[in-house]
């Protein structure tokens, strides 16, 4: 143990089964090793060590870190991660080793370990949607021309693009990436050397130490640096609304694969059967997908609730925040990378997608506009129209069923240039405002996305 003076004996077996964290904070190795590598440098400055007191130490850091990593059962015996690396560091350079916690507490180091891992963790999961991204963007430009059906309330609502929905979720992604980013921010500064609670008597240069590890400057306070997790927790909620995002598209996707929407046919190799009906093909990844968005919420629920009623600074509680980040980051890049793959084997169904853009009396809204253009108030538009679906619905016709002769019945001001509004598939194109569905403002954006090189 690393507090071993103050107590008689050792810690109950079963005590320590149930504190210690090792078989969860042991893939945060390679970053104590990097930090206390960065912190053996700092007391020697601070005249700890030795100049061969280092090299030795270092030395066998570095060895620490490419040794393979011991099996659950020989890792039982630690408390965590930390002391770990210090009983394999005195197991090779003796009692020197004891000095490597000078002026350091655990407190700190794990939060540095924390920042290093999440960095790396971020730099991952961005290059992943990135790649995703570039996904849907080339799926917006391709179908930019293919129409289908668009809904709210999951109902007919008026004529979209496959490429504009692509390019919906494009666009989401590209938040996803900013507020990653954004969210990112305090890994400017370095926790490390803010000791157990108030910094330490040893006159460790902090500013040496962030840019030792590759942060711009130290934290500013000691205790709000020991006492807070906003990091992880601004990085899960990041993570939580890329996961919610994913879910909705799967959602889309375990509908239009349905045979009685028909829009698209899921490639064998990301589909599943039934071990009793010979027939199924079953959408499992989007509904696992969809299932694991549930996780994500659970796991940023957990982390922020872990926080909400403790006193200033370390309380033993905030162990368990590495269970809710490492499965949120685990089960994000385990997401991204499945849908890399899956979605661009995705077979749409183009001809399906038209025929469903005749249900549901979608021309309304461009009729009613037209009729607005005309100098018609458009709530009166919108009841005119209203009640020529009325009338369609029970005579269980469509507006493509209706003549010129037909509408002036109807409204005399409607012109021969209606008949063209009747079309529904062509709907899109007649869109003006910038980022409409038009097949046009869907290569604009998609070319400019693309020229920002933000993919």
């Amino acid at each position: 143990m690393m507090w071993g003076g103050r107590m008689k004996g050792k810690l109950d077996r079963r005590a320590l089964e149930f504190s210690s964290s090792i078989a969860l904070d042991i893939r945060l190795l390679p970053y104590d090793v990097l930090a206390s590598i960065a912190w053996a440098e700092a007391i020697r400055k601070a005249g700890i060590l030795s100049a061969g007191e280092l090299r030795r130490m270092k030395g066998a850091l570095r060895l620490i870190a490419r040794e393979p990593i011991p099996s659950p059962a020989e890792l039982a015996v630690y408390e965590d991660v930390h002391s770990f690396v210090e009983s394999r560091l005195r197991d090779r350079i003796g009692d020197t080793a004891d000095k490597l916690h000078t002026g350091r507490s655990r407190n700190d180091q794990v939060l540095t370990d924390v920042a290093l891992y999440i960095r790396r963790s971020a730099d991952r999961i961005v290059r992943e949607l990135k790649n995703l991204s570039k996904v849907f963007l080339n799926l917006a430009s391709k179908n930019k021309k293919v129409p289908m059906p668009g809904f709210t309330h999951l109902q007919p609502a008026q004529v979209v693009t496959l490429g504009a929905h692509f390019m919906a979720y494009a666009e989401m992604f590209l938040r996803d990436l900013g507020r990653i980013k954004l969210l990112l921010q305090p890994l400017d500064a370095c926790p490390l050397g803010s000791g157990a609670i108030g910094g330490t008597t040893i006159p460790v240069d902090r500013d040496f130490l962030a840019r030792r590890l590759g942060f711009p400057r130290p934290t500013a306070s000691a205790m709000e640096t020991i006492a807070g997790r906003d990091l992880a927790s601004d990085f899960l909620y990041a993570l939580t609304i890329l996961m919610i995002h994913l879910s909705r598209f799967s959602e889309e996707v375990i509908l239009w694969s349905n045979p009685y929407f028909g829009f698209v046919r899921l490639p064998d190799r990301f589909s599943t059967g039934s071990s009793l009906m010979p027939q199924k093909r079953n959408p499992d990844l989007s509904e696992l997908t969809r299932g694991r968005a549930a996780r994500a919420i659970a796991d940023l629920t957990g982390i922020l609730t872990l926080q909400k009623g403790l006193p200033l600074t370390y309380n033993r509680d905030l162990q368990e925040d590495k269970v809710y980040l490492f499965d949120l980051v685990d089960l994000v890049t385990a997401t991204l990378r499945v849908h890399v793959r899956m979605v661009p084997r995705f077979k749409f169904n183009r001809k399906r997608l038209r025929e469903a853009c005749s249900v549901g009396y979608m021309e309304a809204t461009d009729l009613a506009e037209y009729l607005a253009k005309k100098g018609v108030p458009f709530r009166q538009a919108h009841e005119i129209i209203g009640r020529l679906v009325a009338r369609l619905e029970r005579r269980r016709r469509k507006f493509r069923d209706l003549t010129l002769k037909d509408l002036q019945a109807f409204d005399p001001r409607f012109g021969p240039d209606v008949v063209a509004l009747l079309n529904a598939e062509q709907s899109p194109w007649r869109k003006q405002t910038y980022g409409s569905v038009s097949p046009e403002s869907v290569g604009r954006r998609v070319i400019r996305l693309r020229l920002t090189r933000i993919y």
